[in-house]
């Protein structure tokens, strides 16, 4: 009888947690878990795709709330400071005692996604972090029993799905439909944007080949030469404030994006847009990508899928 799902998903997540994301790949971790069940597991590349993604966009979320709430604790901080500095002594136990009646600002409402009408209505929140959005999709779908019989992976429309999805659907492309429903929630910059990782949501089994992406018109070949048309990264408007919303970058990640501050989810897709413009992924495995000499001041090589997002974290200057 084949393994289950459940059995090899269960493993993957523990697998993933063990090893290091900037050596391992899919294929490694997919004979891993062959070796220790002793079945072949061809024909679950996709499976194991969809949830090392899924992984991969949980600890892009955590980082991103580890680094909010130090913005936020800091910002307070700075502003208590500031305050005792400017105002004299005799006020000293009045501005301590608004700082304590001052409520702590939750973190949830700082983090998550922004949510499409139908998802609104069908979750009953308005902003939700992504993996938590899936999680409720699959409650309502195993609750209601909505996998089809004869093959789990497909899952059956009713009526309230039909208002979020379009048929036919399944565990692999609901991903990739949700993505329509599910947008960045850059509080601090007031912008909208799908998550780079979503982009590279992909429904082919080849395990060589990375997400489907725009087809560029030339292929690069490894190593930037001299005299090449390299393309810059789009430059992003600083606010009006100086501050310039999301997170301090690091000098090197400010001279390659062109403005100080930037939240994750927008470094990670001007990256992306850089990496795609100028050819950057290898053709023999898109999943690996070529380090020219402008990514060259951000990365070490190599650098692949896994491990961008590990390298460009120390270009986030928490607590500024």
């Amino acid at each position: 009888m084949p393994v289950s799902d459940e059995v090899i998903v269960t493993r993957l997540r523990a697998l993933l947690k063990e090893v290091d994301l900037q050596t391992t790949s899919e294929r490694k971790l997919r004979e891993t878990i062959e070796a220790e069940l002793k079945e072949d597991l061809s024909e679950r590349k996709a499976l194991i795709r969809q949830e090392v993604q899924a992984y991969l966009l949980e600890q892009q979320d955590e980082e991103e709330d580890e680094d909010e709430h130090d913005q936020i604790e800091n910002g307070e901080n700075g502003a208590t400071r500031k305050g005792a500095e400017g105002v004299d002594s005799g006020n000293d136990d009045e501005e301590e005692e608004e700082t304590e009646k001052k409520p702590k600002r939750k973190r949830k409402s700082a983090f998550g996604s922004k949510l499409s009408l139908e998802l609104q209505e069908f979750l009953g929140e308005t902003s939700m972090p992504r993996t938590e959005v899936v999680k409720k999709m699959w409650e309502y779908i195993k609750a209601n029993n909505l996998q089809n019989p004869k093959n789990k992976r497909k899952i059956i429309l009713d009526d309230k799905l039909k208002k979020i999805f379009k048929p036919p659907l399944d565990m692999f492309s609901m991903n990739k439909q949700l993505s329509k429903h599910v947008y960045v929630n850059d509080s601090r910059e007031d912008s909208e944007a799908e998550d780079e990782e979503d982009d590279e949501d992909d429904d082919d089994e080849d395990d060589d080949e990375a997400p489907p992406q725009k087809k560029a018109p030339n292929k690069r070949k490894a190593g930037a030469q001299k005299g090449d048309d390299v393309k810059e990264p789009k430059k992003r408007k600083a606010s009006s404030n100086g501050s310039g919303g999301g997170s301090a970058l690091s000098a090197p990640l400010q001279q390659f994006l062109g403005v100080e501050r930037l939240a994750r989810p927008q470094v990670m897709k001007q990256l992306w847009e850089y990496i795609r413009a100028n050819n950057l992924q290898d053709p023999a495995n898109k999943r690996n990508i070529i380090v020219d000499e402008k990514l060259g001041t951000l990365f070490e090589a190599p650098l692949d899928m896994f491990n961008i997002n590990k390298q460009i974290t120390p270009h986030f200057l928490k607590g500024q």
